[in-house]
């Protein structure tokens, strides 16, 4: 398995079976959508199921492709 290079400034890491990972909630647990080796699937399911309906409605306001009002992006 090709482990990659965790690096962190601010957030804290956990080592699991000598591996890191980035804790991003702050608990001192590996959550399963901090874990790396899980499919991206699978850390999303994690993480929605921990998330408020606030939070969840507000990743539905990010645009990042900003299409202008005919639709083209810039």
């Amino acid at each position: 398995m090709n482990k990659p290079l965790i690096k962190n400034k601010v957030k804290a890491l956990i080592t699991q079976d000598n591996l890191h990972f980035k804790d991003l909630n702050g608990n001192g647990y590996l959550d399963r959508y901090e874990d790396w080796r899980l499919s991206s699937k699978e850390r999303a399911k994690d993480l929605c199921s921990k998330m408020t309906v606030e939070e969840k409605a507000g990743l539905l306001m990010i645009d990042t492709l900003n299409a202008d009002w005919q639709g083209v992006l810039s």
